[in-house]
């Protein structure tokens, strides 16, 4: 029987471990991402107000040289070919080279090709500094891609009374900022009002916990900033004939009480 539970308390620890391999293989995967990126650079406080830039990709590392070093932010503003104010940000920075890499997608969702937008800044000196640049090629925004993690805090197939697990999401791609939904069916439990939370930048999101018996799903339903909607499914259950693609199994070792053998 103390084998049993040793064994046993391996097995639970091992499945509890799992989330965070996950978390860390997405980490990689964004960096190894992020690493083949390719960026059009712009250099903003050396601009030449006559030079148009021609940007065909949705990516642009952004260049500020801070020769004085006198306050830790600047204004910067995009503007559109009619000079309307598109959106401000507020960037830091620090005595020396800066360096700023963003998505188009995260200033704008509607860029159009051939018209040409400014980015303006005033220097520590108030000079003011405008980069012009348009775009050659229609961007496209891609669907969110929804992951859903889970956690199994306590898990007892055997009491599935007391089992109880953690759910996270992670969110790639769309556009920023988004909208969740949490929602949790089955095993005849009573429905629950959804939980909805407004998540401002793309990567992991709020969590819930679940304290209900398998067998029962868990749905994550996200909508970007430009109204496309994602959802992403799990189904909890200790019962192997109910599993499918989308299925989370657990089955526990347990003991075999004619000859004390461990079997799975």
């Amino acid at each position: 029987m103390k084998r049993f539970l040793r064994l046993f308390a391996v097995a639970v620890f091992l499945v509890g471990v799992l989330p965070v391999a996950h978390a860390q293989q997405h980490d990689l995967q964004k960096f190894k991402k992020e690493a083949d990126t390719v960026y059009y650079h712009l250099q903003i406080n050396q601009s030449n107000k006559g030079h148009v830039h021609r940007i065909s990709i949705p990516n642009v590392r952004l260049a500020y040289e801070d020769r004085y070093g006198k306050t830790g932010s600047f204004d910067l503003a995009l503007y559109n070919w009619n000079g309307e104010l598109v959106r401000k940000k507020q960037l830091p920075k620090k005595y020396g080279q800066n360096q700023y890499d963003f998505k188009l997608t995260d200033w704008h969702s509607n860029w159009e090709t051939e018209k040409i937008y400014s980015l303006r800044s005033t220097t520590d000196q108030g000079k003011s500094m405008i980069t012009q640049f348009l775009l050659t090629e229609a961007i496209e925004f891609p669907s969110p891609e929804v992951e859903i993690l889970v956690n199994p805090v306590e898990l007892n197939c055997e009491k599935p009374e007391e089992t109880r697990f953690e759910f996270y999401g992670v969110i790639e791609g769309g556009f920023p900022p988004y909208d969740i939904e949490w929602d949790v069916n089955g095993n005849g439990a009573a429905p629950r009002k959804p939980m909805s939370f407004h998540i401002p930048i793309s990567g992991y999101t709020s969590g819930i916990e679940v304290d209900l018996a398998p067998n029962y799903n868990v749905i994550l339903r996200v909508r970007d900033g430009c109204g496309t909607e994602v959802e992403k499914m799990v189904y909890i259950t200790c019962e192997e004939k109910n599993k499918n693609y989308n299925t989370l199994f657990f089955q526990q070792l347990r003991r075999d009480k004619g000859n004390n053998r461990l079997i799975n």
